[in-house]
């Protein structure tokens, strides 16, 4: 089964897929997809953030810092290791529209940030 089936079938089993998901800023975001890469072991898991805009009309990236954590230890992570996948790094990514990966969309709020994992963990990886 490829990797992404892995996850996908991980994230159907448990209806996560489905699911809003309630985080310390107060917004409620949704999942929208995980894509694994191979080289290097990446899984950029994707949220759907309506709240958030920088022009301070919702949600500021500091607002929103610890959501991306919360996303990381409490959602992503876990899948993750049910999975069995070995994947060291983790980027959580809040879109406030749905944007397709890969493809400039200079209209969209988008913040992203790395989590390595370590002993279980996540921990925050500054660009």
């Amino acid at each position: 089964m490829p990797v992404l089936a892995v996850i996908m079938f991980v994230f159907s089993a448990a209806s996560l897929a489905a699911q809003e998901i309630d985080l310390p800023s107060g917004q409620s975001v949704s999942f929208v997809e995980v894509i694994v890469e191979e080289a290097p072991p990446v899984a950029r898991f994707r949220f759907l953030a309506p709240d958030i805009d920088p022009a301070g009309r919702g949600l500021s990236y500091e607002d929103v810092m610890a959501d991306l954590a919360v996303l990381c230890s409490d959602f992503a992570l876990p899948a993750i290791v049910q999975s069995g996948l070995e994947i060291p790094e983790l980027v959580i990514s809040l879109a406030d529209r749905p944007v397709e990966f890969g493809v400039p969309t200079p209209e969209a709020t988008q913040y992203f940030e790395p989590f390595s994992i370590a002993d279980g963990s996540c921990i925050w990886e500054q660009f």
